[in-house]
């Protein structure tokens, strides 16, 4: 999920995802299916391939993607400050 965030706006398929995000196929499978259903990502079929993004219509979604800025505000001015 940290992953779609950081990337939020854009669409993988879940070989991009596996491969970008260290994850094995067979638990990111397993994850974006909980995900679906939570309705925290979407599925778009594109040129035959499903591809994935964080889902900006689900308030749950909008809940993470303000945690994940604020953490990398947060970094970012720990890095300045350092």
């Amino acid at each position: 999920m940290d992953f779609l965030l950081t990337n939020e706006g854009l669409f993988y398929t879940e070989s991009e995802i596996s491969k970008l995000a260290g994850i094995p196929p067979r638990a990111l499978r397993r994850a974006m299916r909980i995900l679906r259903e939570e309705r925290i990502v979407t599925r778009e079929r594109r040129r035959g391939t499903f591809h994935y993004s964080a889902d900006r219509s689900s308030e749950r979604t909008g809940g993470l993607l303000s945690y994940v800025d604020s953490t990398l505000m947060s970094n970012l001015a720990d890095m300045k400050s350092a």
